[in-house]
């Protein structure tokens, strides 16, 4: 594994790795110790910011009972950091495996929590738009005025 990038932010309202080479297997992004300016406000990830409705996700959400859901033609891989504070900090990872494809589905998994509920979430899927190649990965607020601080990683694969 080779570190691509290492953002720390501060009061941002989004976070974006982008002109990601092509050279690896599979992308590995990681937040750790990343809290959240007030209790409102959801972030979700988007492939090349693309916001059309080809994320198909089954998710797998932990409070104190278990929900799931299959979503198929979403706009992104929502709420992987979701409202909280700062004595209140959300880590996760995602991996997307043949992301440099641009004649396939690309498929990801991941784990992340919230520990303010605490809420924990598990998710796979696959990105439907297979006429581009991922060279980007954006989070972007998609709900609330709130902020996030702390770290965040992306990592590729060689094998």
């Amino acid at each position: 594994m080779t570190l691509i990038s290492n953002s720390n932010v501060s009061g941002s309202t989004n976070v974006s790795f982008s002109s990601i080479s092509g050279s690896y297997k599979q992308l590995y992004l990681y937040w750790n110790n990343v809290s959240v300016s007030s209790s409102s406000g959801v972030w979700s990830l988007r492939f090349n910011n693309d916001s059309g409705a080809n994320y198909d996700i089954s998710r797998i959400v932990t409070t104190s009972s278990v929900s799931t859901a299959n979503i198929d033609g979403a706009d992104s891989i929502a709420e992987i950091i979701y409202g909280g504070s700062s004595s209140s900090p959300q880590h996760g990872f995602i991996m997307i495996d043949n992301y440099s494809s641009n004649s396939q589905r690309r498929f990801f998994e991941g784990q992340w929590v919230n520990n303010e509920t605490p809420k924990g979430y598990m998710v796979v899927g696959q990105y439907d738009n297979t006429s581009t190649a991922i060279t980007s990965l954006d989070i972007v607020r998609t709900s609330g005025t709130t902020t996030i601080s702390g770290t965040f990683r992306l990592c590729g694969w060689l094998s």
